[in-house]
């Protein structure tokens, strides 16, 4: 009894030096920690921002529906051990990146100028055909010789031609993410190529750039609503900008120790893209 009460006293301590370290802060500990932050999140009416090496499915979710209702989302996570864009077996990437296209006027007329050729080249492999048997039958052999010399040359040029034709696509592709994002690579995921040396394990969440969360939690229902964890939720603004620079600066990272998902690359895995 005597040493709950003590630990009791030292956790209760612990929160009051906290909270006096912290200009304008509340600490939240236990193991319902995160309630206030998922409100907050919820009652957002301009942006959120969050940073979390950890989601799930729900939270996802949550944050594409306020992308719905036109709050600005910023969101930074990794993609962890063997992940490849899978949350509780659920492909999250087909609501998070889209795929855009758009005619190209110059591969289109490169298209019409390879069927024109073509279709050419079609009449004179019939010609030299029929030139080539009138004059087998009158013994022009130099004739016969060139003839058929030609139609080599226009059936390599026709295929050459078609093989072109093929790979021509009128349409470009090009993919965007639905809201601002970016994936760090987990140094240890061994299904997606990187080159990653560091693992973002920093979490923090911003709220109309009013309240910031600062803490252990990642944004998952077990972290937010079941794990024992420890969040410090801030009101400081000079705090908050200096939160928002730090998320900002790190979205716009290029630095080769913390690898990130190329979403063209990912794109092109997750759409098809006909040629037409």
């Amino acid at each position: 009894m005597k040493a709950h009460i003590e630990r009791y006293t030292f956790y209760k301590l612990l929160l009051h030096t906290m909270q006096a370290a912290i200009k304008e802060a509340t600490v939240h500990m236990g193991t319902n920690a995160g309630k206030q932050l998922l409100e907050d999140i919820r009652s957002a009416r301009h942006e959120v921002s969050v940073l979390s090496p950890n989601l799930n499915t729900e939270q996802m979710r949550l944050l594409l529906d306020l992308h719905q209702q036109n709050i600005k989302v910023t969101l930074l996570t990794t993609l962890c051990q063997n992940m490849i864009g899978n949350l509780e077996d659920y492909d999250f990437r087909v609501e998070l990146i889209r795929q855009y296209k758009r005619k190209d006027s110059e591969a289109e007329q490169k298209k019409e100028s390879l069927k024109d050729l073509i279709k050419f080249l079609a009449i004179a492999l019939v010609s030299f055909i029929v030139a080539s048997v009138y004059t087998y039958f009158y013994y022009y052999t130099y004739a016969l010789i060139c003839f058929i010399g030609l139609f080599l040359i226009a059936a390599l040029v026709i295929y050459a031609a078609a093989t072109e034709l093929s790979r021509t696509s009128i349409y470009r592709y090009t993919y965007k993410t639905t809201f601002p994002l970016k994936i760090f690579i987990d140094p240890q995921n061994q299904k997606i190529r990187n080159s990653s040396k560091h693992f973002i394990h920093a979490k923090a969440f911003v709220i109309d750039q009013k309240i910031a969360y600062l803490g252990s939690a990642d944004f998952t229902c077990s972290s937010l609503n079941s794990n024992y964890e420890s969040i410090i939720r801030i009101e400081d603004q000079a705090a908050i900008q200096e939160l928002l620079s730090e998320i900002n600066r790190l979205y716009k990272s290029s630095s080769e120790d913390m690898d990130f998902v190329d979403i063209e690359e990912w794109g092109r895995m997750i759409y098809d893209e006909p040629k037409e």
